[in-house]
């Protein structure tokens, strides 16, 4: 996603702010984002899903690409670090104000992780992710497995 914004945006739209658009010229380039968004995700024509359901999957994809790459930074930091203390051992005496989500970050990593884990490493997803953190190369690779994004 970095490369298509990066290049494929940019040039695409370059000096579009001089344009004056009409409505098939709109068509036309969002004709062209999503055939770029089907390529970039895997998906053919044949699977028919909705434009909507493209744009939200590689939504997903980098926001759990992101929560991932910071995991395994809070992981691999030093133990004095306070966002690892954080991450590994919540305030005590604290309690969750009752309107506050129900889902908690740590939640959502452990349903990130636990999709692309060996089923012997369930009964703790979250320790044997924070385990694999500590091989970049097993980490890396577990990261682009579950986000399909290297």
């Amino acid at each position: 996603m970095k490369i298509y914004n990066a290049v494929v945006i940019t040039t695409l739209l370059y000096a579009s702010e001089c344009w004056t658009l009409l409505a098939t010229d709109l068509t036309k380039l969002e004709i062209f984002q999503m055939s770029c968004l089907h390529r970039i995700i895997g998906v053919t024509r044949c699977d028919q899903l909705r434009n909507d359901t493209i744009r939200h999957r590689c939504m997903d994809q980098a926001t759990v690409g992101n929560r991932l790459r910071w995991f395994g930074h809070v992981c691999r930091m030093d133990d004095s670090c306070l966002p690892k203390q954080l991450l590994w051992a919540g305030p005590d005496g604290w309690r969750c104000p009752p309107n506050a989500p129900r889902k908690k970050w740590k939640d959502q990593v452990t349903a990130d992780v636990t999709t692309h884990l060996p089923r012997r490493l369930y009964r703790d997803p979250l320790m044997a992710a924070a385990d694999m953190t500590a091989e970049c190369g097993a980490w890396q690779g577990l990261r682009c497995d579950i986000t399909g994004i290297n």
